[in-house]
Parts: structure tokens; C-alpha cells; sequence
């Protein structure tokens, strides 16, 4: 992933509901169906490892659910739940969508309550932002490469 340019989604942020939601993606240099088999090995447990570490917090809950096929595309629905952190809870879509160059497209898109831990909610949504980021990225690195480090 070194070296290729990554184009940074928009956050639409609060639409009117109160709750804050957002879109990122990633584009992914490996085909659909190799990085499909990789996002749905081992029944997506793998995928804590990265949300874990994106918040860097010990008090995480992340679960995923079970994979499923939209059209052409795969997806997992995601829940976070965190004591510390701009956000209590985080309830997205990741979703893989296989793009015509033998490339993929990888996303996630939800809603968040914000967790004032004294910062306005601007910067809680800026932090949120910079933790999904993070996540893609690390999910976007194992399904590169395959997952080299998985048994």
C-alpha cells in the first residue's frame, strides 16, 4: 500500500437525525474475488485485530456480523462499542465492491453517537474520521496482502 494514492472519502455528518454519520473508502490492489475470500476467512474475526487497534483502547467491543451478498458486492455489518473515545457507539456497513480493473473498493459507512470526553463535538467527529480511516487502512493493507500472516 506504500506509495499509492489514496483517495479519502467525504463525512456527510449530521443530516437533520442528531446522529452523526459518515462514508470513507479505500481503493484495494487486489481482485474482488481473492480479497472477497480474504475479508470473509474465518468467519471475518480476523477484522477485530484493526478496530481494536484503530482505537487503541482496551475497553472495545467490536462485533461484526455475518457477511452477505448486495448485488455484486460484499457486507459486513459492523458494531463498536467504546468507554473511551470520540464515539459510545458506531453501527456501519464494510462493504467490498469489485471494480472493472482487477482492483476492488473497500467502504464503510454509518452512524455514530458522539462521546463527549471533553471536546466539542467537532473534534470528536474529526477523530472519528481519523479512527475509521485508520481501520480501513489496516483492513485494506491484510486484504492486499492477502492475509500472509493468517495460518
Amino acid at each position: 500500500m506504500t506509495g499509492r494514492r489514496r483517495k479519502a472519502g467525504t463525512c456527510d455528518g449530521d443530516h437533520g437525525s442528531g446522529v452523526p454519520d459518515f462514508q470513507d473508502f479505500v481503493p484495494i490492489d487486489e481482485a474482488f474475488e481473492q480479497a472477497g475470500r480474504v475479508l470473509v476467512s474465518e468467519g471475518s474475526s480476523w477484522l477485530k485485530e484493526p478496530a481494536t487497534d484503530a482505537l487503541a483502547a482496551s475497553d472495545v467491543a467490536v462485533e461484526f456480523g455475518d457477511p452477505r451478498m448486495i448485488e455484486r458486492s460484499v457486507v459486513i455489518p459492523v458494531r463498536w462499542v467504546a468507554g473511551n473515545g470520540p464515539f459510545t457507539t458506531l453501527e456501519a456497513d464494510l462493504r467490498l465492491e469489485p471494480m472493472p480493473t482487477q482492483q476492488s473498493h473497500l467502504s464503510l459507512s454509518g452512524t455514530y453517537q458522539v462521546s463527549l470526553n471533553g471536546h466539542d463535538v467537532r473534534t470528536e467527529h474529526h477523530l472519528t474520521e481519523s479512527l475509521v480511516r485508520h481501520f480501513l487502512v489496516g483492513v485494506a493493507a491484510a486484504l492486499e496482502r492477502g492475509r500472509a500472516d493468517q495460518p
